[in-house]
C-alpha cells in the first residue's frame, strides 16, 4: 500500500488515503484501498508519459560536453511526479536534473542530484533566478518565472562544472563486504531489516557474490524488469533487477559475479531469499 498512498499525494487528494488507514471495517479499506490500487495505475501512466517526453526533449536540446546538470521544462507535465520523472532520468544518465511543469507564465520542479554535488547548494548559487526553492544536497524543489529558464540553466552549469570533478559523473557502487550465497540466513537478512529505514547517510548494505552460475534463462518484466535464478553449490536464490537496460544480460549457464542487496520475499505464505541486483559481471574466465 506504501507506493499506493504515495501517489494520492502526488496526483490526487490524500483524503482516500486517510480515510483508509482509518476505515474501521474490511469493506470500506477494501473499496478504498481499490481506488488508491486504480490511481497509483494512474499515476504510473502519466509517469511513463512525461519521462517519454522528457526523454525525447533530453536527446534534442541537452548537449552533454555543455550541461553537466540536466535541466528540463515543458507545459502540461504534471507537478507531482516530476521528482520521479527526474529521479528515473538521473539514474539513466548519472547527471543531477531538474524537471519543471510549466503553468502560465512560472513553473514548479523538483530535481535529483548525485554524489558528491550539493544541489542545494548550486540553488543557493543561483537563487537570483528563483522564486523560491528548498531542499538538501541531494534532492531540491523549486519555482521559477518562465523567462528565467534559460538563465537559470546557464547559471547552475557554470556552477556544477566548477564544483564537480570530471571523475563524479561516473556512478560509483560501494560495496560493503563479499559473501558465499551460503552465508546469506534468515538472521542475516533480519538483522538488516533491523538497520532501516535506510537513506543518504544510511546506506542500504551492498554484498557481493563471486562465481555463481545462472541457472535459468532470465525472465523479462515489463518494460525493464529482469528475474533470474543464480546459485552456488546447493544455494540458489531468485534475482531481480528492474534496471535491465543498465547490465549486460546473462544466458542460462554463465558464470557472474553480482552486487545485490538480499531481502525476504513472502509470496501465497512462502518466505524465500531475493536478491535486489545492482549490477553483474559475466565472468568470462
Amino acid at each position: 500500500l506504501g507506493p499506493r498512498i504515495n501517489a494520492m499525494g502526488r496526483i490526487g487528494s490524500a483524503d482516500v488515503a486517510l480515510d483508509l488507514l482509518l476505515a474501521d471495517n474490511k469493506v470500506e479499506a477494501d473499496r478504498l484501498a481499490g481506488i488508491l490500487n486504480s490511481e497509483n495505475r494512474n499515476r504510473q501512466k502519466i509517469e511513463a508519459a512525461i519521462l517519454e517526453e522528457a526523454l525525447s526533449k533530453l536527446e534534442r536540446e541537452v548537449n552533454f560536453k555543455e550541461h553537466c546538470v540536466i535541466v528540463l521544462a515543458e507545459d502540461n507535465w504534471h507537478v507531482g511526479v516530476v521528482g520521479i520523472v527526474a529521479s528515473r532520468i538521473q539514474d539513466k544518465y548519472y547527471r543531477p536534473t531538474i524537471v519543471i511543469a510549466l503553468d502560465g507564465d512560472k513553473g514548479k520542479g523538483s530535481g535529483r542530484s548525485i554524489d558528491n554535488f550539493n544541489l542545494f547548494g548550486a540553488m543557493m548559487d543561483s537563487k537570483k533566478y528563483l522564486i523560491d526553492f528548498g531542499g538538501h544536497e541531494a534532492a531540491c524543489g523549486l519555482s521559477i518565472k518562465r523567462n528565467n529558464i534559460d538563465k537559470f540553466r546557464e547559471s547552475i552549469n557554470k556552477y556544477a562544472w566548477k564544483n564537480i570533478a570530471h571523475e563524479d559523473l561516473f556512478p560509483k557502487l560501494d560495496i560493503d563486504m563479499e559473501l558465499d550465497l551460503s552465508e546469506l540466513t534468515r538472521d542475516v537478512i533480519d538483522g538488516l531489516e533491523a538497520l532501516k529505514p535506510y537513506g543518504p547517510e544510511n546506506r542500504c548494505p551492498v554484498f557481493s557474490s563471486h562465481g555463481v552460475m545462472l541457472r535459468n534463462d532470465p525472465r523479462f518484466m515489463g518494460k525493464n524488469g529482469i528475474k533470474m535464478l543464480v546459485s552456488h553449490g546447493d544455494v540458489t536464490c531468485e534475482t531481480v533487477s528492474f534496471k535491465r537496460d543498465s547490465i549486460d544480460v546473462p544466458r542460462q549457464g554463465q558464470i557472474l559475479d553480482i552486487v545485490y542487496s538480499p531481502s525476504i520475499n513472502s509470496w501465497q505464505g512462502i518466505d524465500s531469499i531475493q536478491l535486489d541486483l545492482r549490477d553483474l559481471r559475466i565472468n568470462d574466465g
